[in-house]
């Protein structure tokens, strides 16, 4: 794999990746899963929540973030994440594990490689 580009606060591991920009409507954390929370407004992505992207650097309530809704990107694992799991919105803009039945509306992809609890690894958007 090619050494990763540094674009926006957030390593990216493949481009180019689709980019859209919103206002955050709470603060989001470069590499946080997001979702929409009003119109072109984004906020952290909780359990169960339908996300739209990962926020690519940090930005308080109010402010303009950039989105990326394709690629490979880090992102930090609630729980262990096996290689190959498909992957699903959890907490405060993380990543969960699913392997019985994931649900297309809050699958936000495919773990490119294991991720043990709290760590961050390279996660394919599936959104």
């Amino acid at each position: 794999m090619p050494a990763p580009n540094i674009k926006g606060g957030m390593i990216e591991y493949v481009a180019p990746a689709e980019r859209w920009t919103a206002t955050a409507s709470a603060t989001v954390t470069g590499g946080q899963v997001v979702r929409l929370t009003g119109n072109r407004a984004v906020g952290p992505c909780g359990v169960g929540q339908f996300p739209v992207g990962i926020a690519s650097h940090d930005a308080a309530a109010g402010e303009v973030v950039t989105v990326v809704s394709s690629g490979i990107v880090p992102l930090k694992a609630a729980g262990a994440i096996a290689a190959g799991d498909p992957v699903i919105t959890a907490a405060a803009g993380a990543v969960a594990a699913d392997v019985t039945a994931p649900d297309a509306a809050v699958m936000v992809g495919r773990a490119m490689e294991a991720i043990a609890d709290l760590a961050t690894g390279r996660v394919k958007l599936g959104l």
